[in-house]
């Protein structure tokens, strides 16, 4: 999930409508096409077809990472040690 107004300022147009469910409660949100690659790591681009846009900005949240990517990983968060690794 990307906040729309990002969206927006780079030029992306909408593809399609998907209807959500989520905290707080059931709509509609415009879905963008989707690509996502971390230049300059060794994580390989994941390849799903949209993302879903939403009013994240006012939160402080530009992007939300939900199953669809972190499926790709195994993510392991230390609370105690204060950190958290990542593996493909």
């Amino acid at each position: 999930m990307v906040d729309v107004s990002v969206l927006g300022e780079l030029g992306v147009p909408p593809s399609g409508i998907e209807n959500i469910i989520g905290a707080t409660g059931q709509g509609k949100q415009p879905t963008y096409p989707a690509s996502l690659a971390f230049p300059g790591t060794p994580i390989p681009p994941i390849a799903f077809t949209n993302f879903i846009g939403s009013n994240l900005k006012d939160a402080g949240i530009i992007a939300l990472l939900g199953r669809n990517v972190l499926m790709s990983f195994v993510i392991v968060y230390n609370g105690p040690g204060g950190f958290v690794s990542l593996s493909f």
